[in-house]
């Protein structure tokens, strides 16, 4: 066959907490807790390929080259504010033409973060005229900041897609 290999579209969504002395060091934290602490990440905007299938796991677990860089869609945040409940959140919807990343971040539960990302969804999905597949899917990652530094994140991986 000619042309362009088919490839498999497989992007995994991942989460993960991390505490640390510097927002910096608490990101660095989370990202290891996901499996993707040695990537060089390349954000994406939040639109998902025809065909793709997408998989919640708890942590990244395929083979890669240390600093290979990778395409994501990411959402996280980080506080130091003891106490404080932040909260990390993608969201996102399938249609038969491709679909929608919504990312969702802040100093929030987690009633709110999914509140904001069914929403955000229901925004994105109005303004296509695809043929959705009528579910909002979400993933969360939700802590309460102690003595240091706190991250959450969550992260969908283009596996298919290395640049």
């Amino acid at each position: 066959m000619f042309g362009r290999q088919k490839l498999d579209k497989k992007i995994l969504i991942i989460k993960g907490i991390g505490e640390g002395s510097t927002a910096l060091s608490a990101f660095d934290h989370a990202l290891c807790t996901a499996g993707i602490e040695n990537f060089n990440l390349v954000e994406l905007s939040s639109v998902i390929p025809k065909n793709s299938v997408i998989e919640i796991k708890e942590k990244f677990d395929l083979s890669y080259d240390v600093g290979q860089i990778q395409p994501v869609v990411l959402s996280h945040t980080a506080s130091n504010e003891k106490g404080k409940e932040i909260s990390a959140g993608l969201g996102w919807a399938l249609a038969d033409e491709g679909g929608v990343f919504i990312e969702i971040s802040g100093c929030f539960g987690e009633n709110e973060c999914i509140g904001k990302i069914e929403s955000s969804l229901k925004d994105m999905i109005a303004r296509r005229s695809w043929k959705w597949d009528g579910k909002i899917n979400k993933c969360t990652s939700t802590t309460i900041v102690k003595e240091k530094f706190s991250s959450v994140l969550v992260c969908a991986v283009y596996t298919f897609s290395k640049l």
